[in-house]
């Protein structure tokens, strides 16, 4: 992951207004890749197609920000496999009510 060696620049765009139009540019950009390069499932889910890419896309900047913001993030080599867990994993299996 390339943008693992500027991922404090990264944390930036993260977690401060220095530029409030990036998520715009990475919406707008993969939206219109993501349209042309795959089928969804929106439909069944009461959703366009660009909604749910949009929704992929924004779970996928979600980890990433979780990932990157984190002082000492673990290294990519190990983060790509859970990465890979986390989105095969259901929502509702990633978090459970104490007991």
């Amino acid at each position: 992951m390339p943008f693992y060696m500027d991922r404090r620049l990264i944390r930036c765009f993260f977690t401060t207004a220095i530029d409030p139009t990036w998520r715009r540019f990475i919406m707008k950009t993969y939206t219109k890749w993501g349209l042309a390069n795959y089928d969804t499932c929106g439909f069944d889910y009461h959703f366009t197609d660009e909604a749910m890419v949009q929704l992929l896309i924004h779970s996928t900047m979600a980890i990433l920000e979780t990932w990157l913001s984190q002082e000492n993030p673990t290294p990519p080599e190990q983060f790509s496999d859970v990465f890979i867990r986390i989105v095969k994993t259901p929502i509702y299996d990633l978090i459970s009510v104490k007991k």
